[in-house]
């Protein structure tokens, strides 16, 4: 079921991401140009960062801030907010009674203490999953007790919670599980 909030988006949007979540690697093990004034091949522009102004980047929250607290769930959303990023990322997927929940995997067991396709499962047999106690047991240095037991959100619940106050990049997931369903990615 689509909601009545969601029908007018159509238009299709790529955005080029930079990204803060890398291993560490310094610019030219990341395959980038050195700083010898040479140009990317793909974009003809100076690949030393310095050269680029905070107007040619935008910073989206992959999945909130899912290196801070466990992906799309509300701390991953609230902090991502708190740091003024310009979108919250989201992967959506259908449930079984067709609502649409922020979760990018389209099996459960890998965030969540539940097994099976998330498109097997109620909007509230997902509701009482915990979604947030893996990150404290993978992530010890940033484990927070308010991790454990978090909900997966229904898009309709992240739309209620930021409303205008946020911008969207939704990317649809899994269209060959979801009967109808084109894989896209939006920005709201």
């Amino acid at each position: 079921m689509i909601k009545s909030w969601l029908q007018p988006i159509g238009a299709i949007t790529v955005i080029a991401v930079m990204t803060a979540c890398g291993g560490g690697e310094t610019n030219k093990e990341a395959g980038e140009a050195e700083d010898s004034g040479e140009t990317d091949e793909n974009n003809d522009v100076e690949a030393d960062p310095a050269t680029f102004s905070d107007e040619e980047f935008m910073v989206i929250a992959h999945r909130g801030a899912s290196g801070h607290a466990p992906e799309q769930t509300k701390h991953a959303l609230d902090q991502a907010a708190e740091m003024n990023v310009d979108y919250l990322e989201l992967d959506i997927q259908k449930t079984a009674d067709g609502e649409l929940v922020a979760f990018h995997d389209d099996e459960i067991s890998r965030t969540t203490d539940g097994e099976g396709a998330i498109g097997d499962h109620t909007l509230d047999e997902l509701k009482s999953l915990d979604a947030g106690s893996w990150f404290n047991e993978e992530f010890p240095d940033k484990a927070d007790e308010a991790y454990e037991d978090a909900d997966i959100l229904s898009l309709e619940e992240i739309i209620e919670r930021y409303g205008n106050d946020e911008k969207y990049y939704i990317e649809t997931k899994s269209p060959e599980i979801n009967e109808g369903w084109k894989s896209n990615s939006w920005r709201l």
